[in-house]
């Protein structure tokens, strides 16, 4: 059976706050900005750098118990546009063409690689920010 989006997400923050990347709380109470923040989902306006993650897509065109997972990482930096590229290359070098390893709670990825680097962009307070988006093949 496939792990719930919950947790697939909530794994992938855990292995990136284990790897150093960023911090993860499960209640999104963060008192400290290093390393940034990490958020399930939308990153909240108030939030400075920080790093969001959300599935988006589940296909499984292979067969139903080894899908593919997409998930769109997202990182927001603030007024230097090399900010969000340095943390998303981190988050690059920790799972793009990587395979068979475990997430933190016990889902099994059997390969994991980023699929599309968008250009990066701005928002309404000129924080730069960059989306990556994976694919995680996983064998629950």
């Amino acid at each position: 059976m496939t792990p719930p989006y919950t947790t697939l997400v909530t794994d992938l923050a855990r292995h990136l706050h284990n790897a150093g990347i960023g911090q993860f709380n499960p209640h999104g109470v963060y008192r400290k900005t290093t390393p940034p923040p990490i958020y399930i989902g939308i990153i909240p306006d108030e939030a400075g750098v920080a790093i969001g993650i959300t599935e988006y897509g589940d296909d499984r065109w292979r067969d139903d118990t080894s899908p593919d997972k997409l998930v769109q990482i997202r990182v927001r930096g603030d007024r230097d546009p090399l900010t969000p590229m340095r943390i998303a290359d981190q988050i690059f070098t920790l799972l793009h063409r990587q395979s068979s390893y475990r997430l933190d709670n016990g889902t099994t990825v059997l390969s994991s690689y980023r699929h599309l680097r968008a250009p990066g962009d701005r928002d309404t307070n000129l924080r730069w920010h960059q989306a990556d988006s994976y694919t995680f093949t996983l064998n629950p």
